[in-house]
Formats: structure tokens, sequence, C-alpha cells
């Protein structure tokens, strides 16, 4: 299993990543690339990159939608964890 690679934080009145250009080639990312930041249980912080996803709610009826809403209230998620969800459950 590959060892994670570690990066020291910099800390200003903004905490911030920078990458040089081996690293953001090292990890197959670009210039501008969307990451994202995980928390995880061990205190560790998680950076992915991902590809993002558009959904068009038009395309859902009415009913779907308000399917959609109670699922979401019943579980006190965002809409973002609402369609997380959904697709781990669609790809697991």
């Amino acid at each position: 299993m590959k060892k994670p690679n570690t990066k020291r934080l910099q800390v200003t009145q903004e905490t911030y990543l920078q990458f040089t250009e081996d690293e953001l080639k090292e990890f197959g990312w670009k210039p501008g690339q969307r990451l994202f930041i995980t928390d995880t249980d061990d205190g560790d912080i998680l950076i992915s990159s991902g590809e993002s996803i558009d959904i068009d709610f038009e395309e859902f009826t009415k009913e779907e939608l308000v399917h959609m809403i109670e699922t979401m209230n019943d579980a006190d998620q965002t809409v973002a964890e609402y369609i997380e969800s959904v697709l781990e459950k669609a790809i697991l």
C-alpha cells in the first residue's frame, strides 16, 4: 500500500496549501482543479480530486422532488449529503 504524502499547512490569517508543479504532477492534478477535503476519524485530513456533476432538477417530476425533500428532511441531510448517499448506494 502506498504511503500517504504529507504536507505542512502554512498558517496566516487564512490557512492554505500550496502545491509545487512536481507535486501536482505526482498526484495527477492540474492547476485550478477542484479538490475535496475530508476529515477522518483519526484526525487526518484527506485531500482528493474528484469529478463534479451537474444535476438539472427540472428533469425530475414534482413527486420525485417532494420525495427527495422529505427524505433529506427525515435524515437531516443537506442536498449534497443526500446526493452522495444515493450515489454511494448506486455504486456499492
